[in-house]
């Protein structure tokens, strides 16, 4: 990913932060709609991120296979970190503030460790068809 959109997503949730706290501050919204709206800008910004991984052009890798590997676990990534923000985000627009500071973490948790088990299962396959062949 290229280092100006990400600058660009990342200077939106801080402008959302600040204006959500202003906004507290002068007592236009509360405290926890001020949690809540930055909880959500977070989520949002997650589901972005995971939307633009399986985007990126990859490395030059040794094999086409490999490749094909590589792709489909980018694949997996982006979707169980899109959904997993979004769901992230979605626990702090619909849920009582004590649920969604338990269930969006382990929404985003879920996710993080379906990826780790993904990209687990792929070195481990292509441990033993390197072993094998």
């Amino acid at each position: 990913m290229k280092v100006l959109p990400s600058l660009a997503i990342a200077l939106l949730v801080i402008c959302v932060s600040l204006a959500l706290s202003g906004a507290a501050d002068a007592a236009l919204i509360s405290d926890e709609t001020k949690t809540r709206g930055v909880m959500v800008a977070i989520g949002l910004m997650v589901a972005v991120y995971g939307n633009l991984i399986p985007k990126q052009l990859p490395r030059t890798i040794a094999s086409p296979r490999m490749e094909a590997v590589a792709q489909a676990l980018r694949r997996t990534a982006g979707w169980s970190m899109t959904v997993g923000g979004l769901a992230f985000a979605a626990f702090w627009i619909f849920a009582p503030v004590d649920v969604a500071e338990i269930g969006s973490v382990v929404a985003l948790g879920a996710a993080s460790l379906f990826v780790a088990a993904r990209v687990a299962m792929a070195v481990n396959a292509c441990g033993r068809a390197t072993a094998g062949g």
